[in-house]
């Protein structure tokens, strides 16, 4: 009888291996971009899957991009795939966050907006609040050269993704999906298609680390 790969090993020897994972991450930490949830999770390890859940409006495209943002600014180098977007919203979103951020740190900035939001800022409705600070975002804009972004424009099924992560994998810490509903993916049924997302991307992060 013919013995199966069990994939056993002992606790000494993982131990060694556990070690080394530890001296190999620290320092790799990276943020959440939210302060509270830094504090809660610890923030995020190399190979760690976040899976991001909230329903149509609720900030979840914004959320990524102030993970971007808050990433960059530590000096780490991240990639996003966007794959609802439109060409350049996630640089505008980057923008507004900036903007944003600039303002209310501004102590002469009294009383706030109130209901500062990106749409309303899109549509041109906090010009003569916002301008002020236009001329300091866009010199800052050089020191964000680290993240760099992906629309799509055509067909985008796990094949692609297993090819773009492994096309930045050298040189990225962080690469975040937006809209993982928005792949191209045979499965009617969307419950199975995000669990073989989940578990591609899984298997991509594990074999390169």
């Amino acid at each position: 009888m013919r013995l199966l790969e069990t994939g056993f090993d002992g606790v000494d020897r993982r131990r060694e291996r556990r070690i080394q994972n530890c001296e190999k991450y620290r320092g790799q930490l990276l943020s959440f971009g939210m302060h509270y949830l830094d504090q809660a999770m610890r923030g995020i390890l190399p190979q760690d899957l976040i899976s991001v859940g909230a329903s149509s409006g609720a900030g979840k495209t914004q959320f990524c991009v102030n993970m971007a943002l808050r990433n960059v600014e530590s000096g780490r180098r991240v990639h996003m795939i966007a794959l609802e977007a439109e060409q350049n919203e996630i640089e505008q979103r980057f923008e507004y966050g900036l903007l944003a951020r600039a303002y209310f740190d501004d102590p002469t900035e009294k009383p706030f907006i109130k209901n500062l939001n990106y749409l309303d800022w899109v549509l041109g409705k906090f010009d003569d609040k916002l301008s002020k600070y236009e001329s300091i975002i866009r010199d800052a804009f050089d020191s964000y050269k680290t993240f760099e972004t992906y629309y799509k424009t055509k067909d985008f099924g796990l094949p692609e993704l297993v090819q773009s992560i492994y096309s930045v994998a050298e040189k990225t810490d962080l690469i975040i999906v937006d809209h993982v509903h928005y792949f191209d993916l045979d499965d009617d049924n969307e419950n199975r298609a995000l669990k073989q997302i989940a578990k591609t991307v899984r298997d991509v992060v594990q074999n390169i680390g």
